[in-house]
C-alpha cells in the first residue's frame, strides 16, 4: 500500500515557513478562504486516492502551551451507539445520501474554521508572550545603561572636581 500525502495550506505564512525548512509542497491550485475546504476537501477525498484526510494545528492550551495535534477528518467514524439508542431508530429525509451530501461541506468547513482559530490563538499568544518578554528586556537593559551613564557621568565630575581642587591648591 502506497501511502499519498499532500499538504493544503491555508495562508502564505505557513507556506514560507514550509519552504524556510526546506520542504517541497505543491502549489495550490487556487487559493481557498473558508467556505472553499468544505466542498475542496471531501471532493478531493471521494475523488482522489486518499483513504484517510487529517487536519494538522497547534491547539492553544495556555498562552505559553500550544501543542501540535493532528486529527482525522475524514473519513467520519461512527461512534458508539448511546444506550437505548441504536443507530437504526433515525429516520432521514429525503435520504440519508442527500443529507450526507448537504452536512459534509459544512461539517469539514467547520472543523477547518475550529483549526484556523486555535491555530491564530496560539500565534497570538504566542506574540503576546514573545512581546512581553521583549519588553521586558528592554526594561532592564535600560535600567542597565541608565546605571552605566549614571556612573560615568558621576566620574566625570568627580574628576573634575578633583582638578578644581588640585588646581586651587597649586595656586596658593
Amino acid at each position: 500500500m502506497q501511502l499519498l500525502q499532500k499538504a493544503r495550506l491555508v495562508n502564505r505564512h505557513q507556506r514560507a515557513q514550509a519552504h524556510r525548512h526546506g520542504r517541497k509542497l505543491p502549489e495550490p491550485g487556487h487559493k481557498f478562504g473558508l467556505r472553499k475546504p468544505g466542498t475542496a476537501v471531501p471532493d478531493d477525498f471521494l475523488a482522489g486516492p486518499y483513504g484517510q484526510i487529517a487536519l494538522a494545528y497547534p491547539t492553544f492550551i495556555s498562552p505559553l502551551v500550544q501543542r501540535p495535534i493532528a486529527q482525522p477528518l475524514l473519513p467520519i467514524r461512527p461512534g458508539p451507539d448511546s444506550p437505548g439508542i441504536p443507530g437504526n431508530q433515525f429516520i432521514f429525509e429525503p435520504n440519508p445520501a442527500t443529507v450526507l451530501h448537504q452536512l459534509l461541506p459544512r461539517y469539514v468547513a467547520t472543523r477547518v474554521y475550529q483549526a484556523i482559530l486555535e491555530t491564530t490563538a496560539s500565534e497570538m499568544s504566542s506574540k503576546m508572550v514573545a512581546m512581553k518578554s521583549a519588553t521586558e528586556n528592554a526594561e532592564e537593559l535600560i535600567e542597565d545603561l541608565t546605571l552605566s551613564y549614571n556612573k560615568v557621568r558621576q566620574n566625570n565630575i568627580t574628576r573634575e572636581m578633583i582638578e578644581i581642587a588640585t588646581g586651587a591648591r597649586a595656586g596658593r
